[in-house]
């Protein structure tokens, strides 16, 4: 049997839903002014960004950074 590991944290501002399996990670994170959706599967990564304002779009491409790596490993 796949073991399936899902975390949930949702507060007042922000979001975030976490699922790992064996074969697929996915990571989503919904805030005000950063939504970020993170697909991993056997056949490729997909990543959806979608950030209001030039610092916020800085403060995206390093979670998703910092979570592909997790992901790798």
């Amino acid at each position: 049997m796949a073991k399936k590991k899902v975390v949930k944290i949702d507060t007042k501002n922000v979001d975030i839903h976490v699922l790992k399996d064996e074969l697929n990670k996915e990571f989503k994170y919904d805030s005000k002014n950063i939504d970020i959706d993170i697909k991993k599967t056997p056949e490729g990564i997909e990543v959806k960004v979608d950030a209001t304002g030039a610092l916020w779009k800085i403060i995206a491409k390093r979670i998703v950074k910092f979570v592909l790596n997790r992901f790798k490993r």
